[in-house]
């Protein structure tokens, strides 16, 4: 009975977009850790938060019908209707007015970001072949990772007033890798329905065992980072707790590998962003 309880909240919590959310802001909250805490105001991650819901809110409204792996998601919003019309509002409307605490290089940065992320979803692009970013499987790969490391790791960065340092490069690329990780099993469950609208993907190139198989190489690649990483001062304990969590996250990615369909397996996945910075603030009680 209670297993069965925390299944259906872990499902609320991730068709609900919440666990995106949280996770956003917590991969905010480690980037200012890592950058020798840098200060980020609470009102920026509540930002990111609101952007994130909405976000993705506007994706599931437009994309998930018909969807083969989306159905349950699309169940979920259909039952929770008024829930999901209000997220979706209140979020436009707290979104809108944190803007105006926004630097303009901020503004710069989130608009362009705004941008893309409507043009992977919405058809708004001049290209017959190409109307959303989505249409073409890699591109639709490269602009998630691409979006996501940004969002985590540059925006977080711009309240650095002496502006980007190896420390931020260092980060960048651990970041990128990371997301591109976790991003390549979606890429994978979404094949199905990629190959009947005949989109170029990563697994009609290389098959499903070999982009696993990128996956793994790069999270393997994200843990030889954290080499750099000591000697540019990064405390010992803060790699360690990112090591435990590449290992965790990596088998996150053989359970979805044996269960492609499974919400399990993405919640966990998502989930995977929120251990990482849980670990790291962890690793800050140690003395």
């Amino acid at each position: 009975m209670v297993i069965k309880f925390l299944a259906s909240v872990a499902r609320f919590v991730h068709f609900s977009n919440i666990l995106i959310g949280a996770a956003t802001v917590a991969l905010c909250f480690q980037t200012a850790v890592l950058l020798d805490w840098l200060y980020i105001p609470n009102w920026f991650l509540l930002l990111m938060f609101s952007n994130t819901i909405l976000q993705y809110g506007l994706h599931d409204l437009f994309t998930k019908k018909g969807s083969t792996n989306a159905k349950p998601k699309l169940a979920f919003w259909i039952k929770n209707r008024s829930y999901f019309i209000a997220s979706i509002v209140l979020a436009a409307i707290t979104s809108g007015y944190l803007l105006f605490n926004l630097t303009w290089n901020q503004f710069v940065w989130l608009a362009a970001l705004g941008a893309i992320t409507l043009a992977y979803s919405f058809p708004i692009l001049p290209f017959k072949q190409l109307r959303r970013f989505k249409q073409n499987g890699i591109i639709k790969l490269t602009v998630l990772v691409i979006v996501w490391t940004v969002s985590t790791s540059v925006l977080p960065a711009t309240f650095i007033p002496y502006g980007f340092d190896e420390k931020f490069w260092w980060l960048l690329a651990f970041r990128f890798l990371f997301m591109l990780a976790i991003c390549i099993p979606f890429d994978v469950r979404d094949d199905i329905t990629d190959i009947k609208t005949a989109r170029h993907t990563l697994v009609s190139l290389l098959g499903e065992k070999k982009c696993y198989q990128i996956s793994y190489g790069c999270l393997f690649v994200s843990a030889m980072i954290l080499v750099p990483g000591f000697f540019l001062n990064i405390p010992l304990f803060y790699l360690a707790s990112l090591l435990v969590s590449l290992a965790f996250t990596a088998w996150m990615v053989y359970y979805s590998s044996k269960h492609v369909f499974s919400p399990t397996s993405y919640i966990m996945l998502d989930a995977s962003m929120l251990l990482q910075t849980v670990l790291v603030c962890t690793a800050m009680l140690i003395p």
